[in-house]
């Protein structure tokens, strides 16, 4: 690897390999030790690249990785090194040309369940509206698979405070209206099962929170 001239291949090659090991097809330990080295690797290349995307996508894989392993906490703090980096504006484009879809933007979502799961109801508010206000907006709206990757971890956690309501306008604005907007009736995804079921949900709950 290290007689590659250009070094941008070993970021689709890492990437790549970590999704092989997330899918169950490479195998690897318990601890996911090979995982790990990886993405040691990849925040490696990237700092070395200089190219501040990048090195967001290499931490997305890091703190995502420490979240399957339960380590919430770790996960939290990885993605304090993320936000510092990444910028909603810029970063989504190059990110997403890169690798399909943004899956630096993509952790903020889920941050706000790890936070949840630790116990902390404000950071994890915060961290969903961060998402309402900075993530959703500056996305390909065309990209179904990336909006659902943003919004589907907030949902759950709008739920659980009592924002079905607004859960489910943001869900059928962002995901089910945009896919049927660029894409047409007769399109599908391998996330359309997910349009009706999770709709009805949000809104029966937010029937419940209003006659609470």
């Amino acid at each position: 690897a290290d007689n590659i001239e250009d070094r941008t291949i070993v970021f689709t090659l890492i990437s790549g390999l970590c999704l092989g090991l997330k899918w169950g097809t490479i195998d690897d330990d318990e601890n996911s030790s090979f995982e790990q080295e990886l993405i040691d690797r990849f925040i490696i290349e990237a700092e070395a690249h200089g190219d501040v995307t990048r090195i967001s996508r290499a931490l997305a894989l890091k703190e995502i990785l420490f979240a399957r392993l339960g380590s919430y906490k770790r996960a939290i703090l990885c993605h304090h090194d993320l936000e510092r980096l990444y910028d909603p504006i810029t970063f989504p484009k190059p990110i997403s040309q890169s690798y399909g879809s943004d899956r630096a933007g993509q952790t903020f979502g889920l941050c706000a369940q790890w936070y949840d799961l630790e116990g902390d109801k404000g950071s994890a508010l915060r961290c969903v509206d961060y998402v309402i206000t900075h993530i959703l907006p500056n996305q390909d709206e065309r990209n179904t698979h990336n909006m659902f990757m943003i919004l589907f971890p907030i949902l759950w956690v709008m739920k659980r405070y009592k924002r079905s309501l607004q859960a489910q306008k943001l869900w059928d604005i962002y995901v089910v209206k945009m896919f049927y907007q660029y894409h047409g009736d007769g399109a599908s995804t391998w996330c359309d099962k997910f349009f009706k079921i999770v709709s009805l949900l949000l809104e029966l709950s937010a029937l419940e929170e209003d006659e609470a």
